[in-house]
């Protein structure tokens, strides 16, 4: 799995299903790869939730969204798992929809374990709005 995360002071989603907006936290694009398992979804979340990237009173990065009781919005991203080839985007190593929607669901899943979260719908066309804090933002490859 990939995932691009994103410190920010505010966020807005919208997509033909949904609305949804957040304060201070954290926007997490995720996106699914062939060889991805259901497995690694309690492994995601836990990551999401207890990152570093919030500051301390010191100005340290050392607190993470649980620390700040912070919000989240997860947006299911296929494109992460894009190629660049040429000037052409290959998304071969993508996994298949139907598969990638059930592991990003059991990532919303876990991930609600912790903290309600904004999920953007699989396979949706979305209009995300973010107001970056830093900016800190993190690539991960779980």
């Amino acid at each position: 799995m990939v995932l691009v995360i994103e410190r920010v002071k505010k966020a807005r989603l919208e997509s033909e299903q949904q609305r949804c907006e957040i304060g201070e936290g954290l926007v997490v694009f995720l996106g699914i790869e062939k060889n991805d398992k259901s497995v690694l979804a309690e492994k995601v979340a836990d990551k999401i939730m207890n990152i570093k990237m919030f500051e301390n009173k010191e100005r340290r990065i050392k607190l993470s969204l649980k620390d700040i009781n912070g919000s989240l919005i997860l947006i299911p991203n296929f494109s992460l798992a894009a190629e660049v080839s040429g000037n052409r985007l290959s998304f071969d190593r993508a996994m298949s929809a139907a598969l990638a929607r059930e592991i990003y669901e059991a990532v919303v899943r876990a991930i609600k374990q912790y903290i309600a979260c904004c999920s953007g719908h699989f396979g949706s066309f979305m209009n995300i709005e973010v107001e970056h804090s830093g900016p800190l933002n993190v690539i991960l490859r779980i």
